[in-house]
């Protein structure tokens, strides 16, 4: 596992805005993740190119830490947009 991923605190939330789910973790470590292009081989790095393909992600530096957001759209007429 790498270093950089413990941490001391961390949160989650989940979040419907009507023709999205936003999902927000929030992380005591100050980087902000960049997308990296990983090889067939890789065991890690494919996280936000998943994102990038189901809606749009970001990260915000905060004052104790960050926070890394997804916005994941769901189409008015799913069955998930019906619940």
């Amino acid at each position: 596992m790498d270093a950089n991923a413990w941490t001391t605190m961390i949160g989650v939330s989940v979040a419907w805005t009507g023709d999205a789910i936003r999902l927000e973790v929030i992380h005591d470590d100050p980087l902000v993740p960049t997308r990296c292009d990983a090889e067939p081989g890789d065991v890690d790095g494919r996280g936000l190119a998943v994102l990038e393909c189901l809606g749009r992600w970001g990260a915000e530096r905060r004052p104790a830490g960050r926070v890394v957001w997804a916005e994941i759209p769901i189409p008015l007429n799913s069955r998930w947009s019906e619940a």
